[in-house]
């Protein structure tokens, strides 16, 4: 699928959440990054509602971005930041002022038309209408990805899970002992 793709092209990965990168887009990142692509990612919240053994929305963001940046290593990114810096912040999909879940996605699809202008990406690489996962800050993101690319050339993947991709990953899963 991306075989065009090397040394000199680039790719954007837009996702909602740190560690999205990785579930939904590792393999292809990573395939990108060692044919030469440079791979810039943008998140669009700190992720902070998976870390729920801290009081500190500070010390959460500070704990995300350390595991984002050696996600990032591993697979090759070159490049990360937030998309819209400090604009939205994540609340488990619970909607709240301020949260990516209330945002709009005509607010999302400029910011993210401005960046997909400013990197001149060969491919924009996001998740599939359903979410991957049906969350509400994933679809949002895929909406928001898919109106600002439609105004451009180029190609928009999204991620998608099989039942047969849940079942081999369940059944991989049960080969572990603390699993």
């Amino acid at each position: 699928m991306f075989s065009h793709l090397g040394r000199g092209s680039t790719a954007l990965v837009l996702t909602a959440h740190p560690d999205d990168e990785v579930f939904a887009h590792g393999a292809a990142i990573a395939m990108l990054s060692r044919q030469g692509s440079r791979v810039v990612l943008r998140t669009a919240s700190g992720g902070k509602a998976a870390e729920n053994d801290v009081t500190s929305s500070a010390e959460a963001r500070r704990r995300r971005s350390a595991r984002l940046d050696a996600a990032c290593t591993r697979l090759g990114v070159n490049e990360w930041n937030w998309l819209a810096e400090g604009r939205r912040t994540d609340t488990a999909g619970r909607p709240t002022p301020g949260s990516l879940t209330t945002a709009s996605v005509s607010d999302l699809t400029e910011v993210i038309a401005d960046q997909i202008q400013t990197i001149i990406p060969d491919v924009v690489l996001t998740v599939g209408p359903d979410g991957l996962t049906g969350l509400p800050d994933h679809i949002l993101i895929h909406r928001a990805v898919a109106g600002a690319a439609a105004s451009c050339d180029d190609p928009v993947f999204g991620s998608y899970l099989l039942p047969a991709d849940i079942t081999q990953g369940r059944d991989l899963l049960a080969t572990i002992p603390s699993w």
